[in-house]
């Protein structure tokens, strides 16, 4: 388990944003927000707060309607 652990910390790390993390950052960041969610469980097995900045982040550019 520490292993994968290992492997989950080196991916988010290499993808981290800043604010939100990507799967490819060479992608337009609005196709991003798909992948928050997943990321956000990832993060929040290493680090909750940065979980939270996850969501945060996804939910900054939700619509008026409601949408994100």
């Amino acid at each position: 388990m520490d292993e994968l652990r290992k492997r989950l910390a080196a991916a988010l790390a290499a993808n981290d944003q800043g604010g939100h993390t990507s799967p490819d950052p060479s992608a337009p960041m609005r196709l991003d927000g798909w992948d928050s969610a997943c990321a956000a469980i990832g993060w929040a097995h290493l680090d909750m707060r940065r979980a939270l900045d996850e969501l945060e982040s996804l939910f900054a550019g939700q619509r008026p309607d409601g949408r994100v």
